[in-house]
């Protein structure tokens, strides 16, 4: 069985891309050159890839991510 990793990352404003920027603690991009800031958090899955709603709160978010892990071990494995 391949393993699957489910993670909260935070996206740009468009929300299809992941914001791997160096940021300030206000959240604002320390190059607003390269990044125009961060504007929520997705769940990004190795076998779905960026799925769901954008959140605000990464809280908000890590219980999305704990639902679609639980929908993955729901659905049995194929080989």
């Amino acid at each position: 069985m391949a393993r699957i990793s489910i993670k909260v990352v935070a996206v740009h404003e468009d929300s299809d891309s992941i914001c791997e920027h160096p940021t300030a603690p206000t959240g604002e991009p320390r190059d607003p050159s390269q990044c125009t800031g961060r504007r929520g958090y997705r769940i990004n899955c190795t076998h779905c890839g960026l799925t769901g709603d954008t959140h605000g709160i990464r809280s908000n978010a890590d219980s999305a991510c704990q639902t679609h892990r639980s929908e993955h071990a729901a659905v049995p494995a194929t080989t």
